[in-house]
């Protein structure tokens, strides 16, 4: 059973950070996720909104500011926003990178090429998983399933075999024995998200799911 740090370690330090990371490592996580953004000049950086609003106070789009000025902010509000390539350096382990938008495809291909552990890259857009496989034909991708996208359950079969899916992440609700059945029969890994429950991850075990994504490593462990 996979356990996935969700951003990090969410719940015990602020997501997508240096500090998440470090939390999560001290739980003893097998994995960790975080999200991807483009700023204006290019640049990755781990974020998961598309405005500052909700971590910075500050509602300016990250598309929309430079890498410097994205600096100046975490600086300002004294939390980091780290940049890819620098946020690599620092993880020991396997992480899922989740890309929030189209666009930086080529661009996170070229800064993971010298990552020694395994990169499981994912998104909510299927365009965006087709580019990827179009630029790297073995890398894992994970197709993520959002809260109002069961409807999606019905051309999955599809989808995963045009992008030789290697996992499916549906939101934990999603997950049902007739669900299982239908993902199954892809031959994929599920891992649910995000799950915080002890009792809710018991319940999902049972279903025979493969990991999960959880804010709380220090008590969703198997």
């Amino acid at each position: 059973m996979l356990v996935i740090g969700h951003r990090g370690a969410a719940g015990l330090a602020p997501e997508n950070t240096f500090s998440s990371l470090y939390a999560a490592e001290d739980t003893g996580v097998q994995m960790v996720e975080v999200d991807l953004r483009m700023t204006k000049d290019g640049q990755i950086v781990l974020m998961h909104d598309p405005t500052l609003t909700r971590t910075h106070d500050d509602r300016r789009k990250v598309e929309d500011l430079t890498l410097e000025e994205i600096n100046r902010i975490g600086e300002r509000e004294n939390r980091e926003i780290p940049e890819l390539g620098k946020f690599l350096q620092a993880v020991k382990m396997p992480i899922n990178l989740e890309l929030k938008v189209g666009g930086m495809e080529a661009t996170v291909l070229s800064i993971i090429k010298n990552f020694p552990h395994k990169v499981l890259i994912s998104s909510h857009h299927p365009t965006v998983l087709k580019k990827v496989r179009a630029l790297d034909e073995k890398i894992p991708l994970g197709f993520i399933i959002g809260q109002k996208m069961g409807y999606m359950f019905s051309i999955m079969m599809l989808i995963a075999k045009q992008l030789d899916l290697y996992s499916i992440h549906p939101y934990h609700t999603l997950v049902n024995p007739s669900h299982m059945k239908t993902m199954r029969a892809m031959n994929v890994k599920v891992y649910p998200w995000t799950v915080n429950n002890p009792h809710e991850f018991l319940i999902l075990k049972g279903f025979g799911i493969d990991g999960v994504f959880t804010d709380y490593p220090n008590i969703i462990k198997e």
